[in-house]
């Protein structure tokens, strides 16, 4: 009779409740890694694209400033009206944005209706990394160089000639106006204004305007006098360093 030997096959071993466990809190911890690295790498690369935005800004300004003497554009232009107050229409950015080869057309006023559709300025004018409330730009020019223009005094005006260190000195940055706890209020005239000497002196908003906002990757990004562009951590700025940033040391 003929025998035959069969081999016993032990039952496959499935996992357990705790070794299914362990592999899904695995596979979630690398998905959250995954998330978190995705998301700095997008915030650094907008914090890229806000730099590149502030270079082409310093590009016009230069062309600017070739075509006019010397002399740096104002926060608004020549108005006759005392009582007619900012109007985006006679800002900085309008006297810039002629030299900006890209589409787009400055708001018409301050107070005009927001919607997406309004981003009616060229793209250089928004940072990437800003929660938009306004159509009117993210970026604020310092009072102290880029000057009110009262209508008394025609020739309240800064030229690149006769400023001392302006190299030095931030002429435009990420801004933004902010609360008692440093937070976004969504304040629209604080994006294109900068009072340069408030935040110097005092390191607060003030009365006017806005202050350098760490909106890029922790770091507020600006443009120098000299056309370069640098990262600052506004909030960690000592007194003397925002005088030696902000300040027009002939005022």
């Amino acid at each position: 009779m003929e025998r035959r030997l069969y081999a016993q096959v032990a039952p496959a071993k499935g996992f357990s409740l705790l070794e299914l466990l362990v592999v899904i809190a695995v596979i979630a911890l690398l998905g959250s890694i995954v998330i978190s690295v995705a998301g700095n790498i997008r915030e650094h690369a907008a914090a890229t694209k806000s730099l590149g935005n502030l270079r082409a800004l310093g590009t016009a300004l230069k062309l600017y400033v070739g075509e006019n003497n010397g002399r740096l554009p104002t926060l608004n232009r020549q108005n006759d009206d005392p009582s007619g107050g900012p109007n985006m229409a006679n800002s900085w950015m309008a006297q810039v944005r002629e030299y900006v080869n890209l589409p787009g057309q400055v708001p018409d006023s301050v107070a005009a209706a927001y919607s997406r559709s309004d981003y009616k300025l060229p793209i250089i004018f928004y940072c990437p990394n800003a929660e938009r409330s306004h159509p009117w730009g993210d970026y604020g020019a310092n009072y102290e160089f880029i000057m009110y223009r009262d209508y008394t005094d025609p020739d309240r005006i800064v030229s690149v000639y006769n400023t001392p260190n302006l190299e030095k000195k931030v002429l435009i940055a990420s801004v933004a106006g902010l609360d008692g706890n440093n937070e976004p209020t969504g304040s629209t005239d604080g994006s294109w204004l900068l009072h340069g000497r408030l935040f110097a002196e005092r390191g607060s908003t003030g009365a006017y305007g806005a202050r350098p906002y760490d909106r890029n990757a922790g770091k507020c990004n600006v443009l120098m006098g000299d056309g370069s562009c640098a990262q600052i951590v506004a909030a960690e700025l000592s007194r003397q360093e925002r005088e030696d940033l902000f300040l027009n040391e002939i005022n």
